[in-house]
């Protein structure tokens, strides 16, 4: 079987920077006090921020920066807890199918950049929108076009 470690880290650090799932959300079964001396109450709603572990300095570094090897086997934060990195759930409430969107987006990525040329048609810097669940890019446009076409 073919392995494609950069591949694999790339979408790894993808899912870790935009969170590909809506938040879930979970009833707390008992008053519990968390960190900052914080009460939630039973009966209340919570809805964890998985995006904040994915942000946490001691364990990524620079979090804006481009950084796929934070993934590898040789990577220096390998201190990091296996929960600081939750973007599809964890645990017996995380999502069934992370390995399957794993698989599907690695495969997705390999297809279209076999089979397409993309360029990026806008020349100003990316701008994101954050007043959405998702971070989603609002001026990011790439013209697909076939390699063939490329070749003329």
């Amino acid at each position: 079987m073919t392995t494609l470690p950069f591949l694999d880290s790339f979408v790894k650090w993808t899912y870790k920077k935009y969170n590909p799932a809506f938040q879930a959300t979970q009833k707390s079964k008992r008053d519990v006090i968390v960190s900052g001396g914080r009460l939630i109450q039973a009966n209340s709603i919570v809805i964890p921020i998985f995006q904040a572990n994915h942000q946490i300095k001691d364990y990524w570094g620079n979090t804006h920066a481009l950084n796929p090897d934070c993934w590898s086997d040789k990577a220096a934060n390998k201190k990091s807890h296996r929960l600081t990195s939750t973007p599809l759930g964890a645990g017996p409430r995380g999502c069934i199918g992370y390995n399957v969107a794993l698989l599907e987006t690695k495969l997705t990525i390999t297809n279209l950049d076999w089979r397409y040329y993309s360029e990026d048609v806008v020349k100003e810097p990316v701008e994101y929108g954050l007043g959405f669940i998702l971070i989603r890019l609002l001026n990011y446009y790439i013209t697909p076009s076939t390699q063939e076409n490329q070749m003329t």
